[in-house]
């Protein structure tokens, strides 16, 4: 049997849903209020078979969500059904436990009742503040991003002058660095704007980097409004002028995967000098011109220093062009504070050492 992916946009949630959407929340809240929903144009046969198969996968997210050790993300499957479904379900970083549960449910009795009672259509998705679900009758898990994603705005000014500046350049920082965070979902807040981006864990961080792209283009003509939404397949980014998530479990340092401004240009200048400073154990006088001293020495002792805290070699062609060459690598985090890309809290400052190589 052939089975046709589900085509459908994102339809606007009634006018009603929308307009409560920006009721302040608390953090003991599912935050279950109906962002965006839409059904597939095409229905599944057999309907009572695909709709057995879809109950299935329901319970299992259900129960993967409920359990003790869940993450808040969940993918389940029936494709050796007479009708083969796919769901997915995600909730935020900062909904969890029964909260997340609950959010779920909500999201599952919308499809139901929209996409499934009386039609089975064989593609739905529900987009929530605090979690998403989507079923098809074909695998999925990898889109990123979909024809139909939008922005939300709530229409109401921030007076505050340079609101507008700030959201826009934290929401173009989690576009940049949620991608390269463990688990794709990152929340914090700068210069009076709460903002939180998160991507499905199955796209991959390409697949983040490209949905994420096509968010900050939308939510873009949010600003000077206080809450601003984008929505779409893969991903999902929201700002607010009010903190959503509670900052003491949630918030990333987003410095620690960014490269901006002064550290830019200092990463550039060691890309230039990496053919003759830090490819191995010799100190770069020597290497240039002949010269030694106890510092050569020093210097060739504290790159074994660094292999053996770090657990890697000098120079590894395997790893990215950036971090190839170790001396490289520490240097340049260094001078740009950002430590814990390095050793990953196995040091307490890079200072420690850095005497090492810097005269």
């Amino acid at each position: 049997m052939h089975h046709r992916m589900g085509r459908f946009l994102l339809l606007p949630a009634l006018t009603l849903v929308v307009a409560s959407a920006w009721v302040p929340i608390t953090f003991a809240d599912p935050q279950a209020t109906l962002l965006n929903q839409g059904c597939s144009q095409y229905n599944a046969t057999p309907a009572s078979a695909f709709i057995a198969a879809l109950n299935s996968t329901f319970a299992s997210l259900r129960a993967n969500l409920s359990a003790a050790s869940s993450v808040g993300f969940a993918t389940a499957a029936e494709p050796r059904a007479a009708a083969p479904a796919f769901a997915m379900a995600q909730c935020r970083p900062y909904v969890a436990g029964r909260d997340c549960v609950a959010c779920f449910d909500a999201a599952a009795a919308g499809l139901r009742a929209t996409c499934v009672a009386g039609r089975a259509a064989n593609g739905g998705r529900a987009i929530l503040d605090g979690c998403m679900l989507r079923y098809e009758s074909a695998a999925f898990f990898d889109q990123s991003t979909l024809p139909g994603n939008t922005q939300l705005c709530n229409g109401s000014a921030v007076q505050a002058g340079g609101f507008a500046d700030a959201a826009r350049a934290l929401v173009a920082d989690f576009a940049a660095a949620v991608p390269r965070v463990p688990g794709l979902a990152a929340a914090a807040a700068s210069g009076g704007v709460y903002a939180a981006a998160q991507c499905v864990e199955t796209v991959g961080e390409a697949g983040c980097a490209q949905c994420l792209n096509v968010a900050v283009g939308n939510i873009d003509g949010c600003p000077p409004n206080s809450d601003g939404r984008a929505v779409d397949a893969g991903c999902f980014m929201r700002y607010s002028d009010r903190s959503f998530f509670p900052a003491n479990s949630t918030t990333v340092d987003l410095a620690i995967y960014l490269r901006s401004g002064e550290c830019s240009s200092l990463f550039a200048s060691y890309v230039f000098l990496r053919g003759l400073l830090f490819r191995g154990y010799t100190a770069p006088e020597y290497a240039i011109h002949g010269q030694l001293s106890e510092k050569v020495d020093t210097y060739s002792f504290g790159v074994v220093v660094l292999e053996i805290l770090s657990g890697r070699k000098s120079n590894d062609t395997r790893l990215e062009p950036e971090t190839q060459y170790l001396l490289e690598w520490v240097s340049f985090i260094d001078h740009c504070s950002e430590t814990s890309l390095f050793l990953v809290h196995a040091l307490p400052s890079i200072a420690a050492i850095s005497h090492i190589f810097h005269a």
